[in-house]
């Protein structure tokens, strides 16, 4: 019995250690930059749009680019001049 309850203090107090010693990674800053998959949904029918699914490839640039990006998810549209909204696009970042 004691050589068991020795085991199992030594066996502790190595994973605690090795717990220790794993170095916590930062969570990567955020970025719109990667590949988006997911769906572009028509929303004025009948029309000549066509409902898609879509895969955007976003790249870093040297210029400011601005997108609405919440957490995994990237969601957005396309509107007409008079601000009819036509299409609806919700992709996810891509693993």
């Amino acid at each position: 019995m004691r050589i068991h309850f020795t085991a199992h203090v030594l066996i502790c107090a190595l994973a605690r250690t090795l717990v220790a010693q794993t170095p916590v990674r930062p969570a990567p800053p955020f970025t719109p930059a990667g590949v988006w998959r997911g769906t572009s949904t028509c929303l004025v029918r009948p029309s000549a749009c066509k409902d898609e699914v879509v895969v955007y490839r976003i790249t870093p640039m040297k210029t400011a680019l601005r997108f609405r990006v919440r957490k995994d998810s990237l969601t957005g549209g396309l509107r007409l001049p008079d601000n009819i909204r036509v299409r609806d696009v919700q992709p996810i970042r891509a693993r």
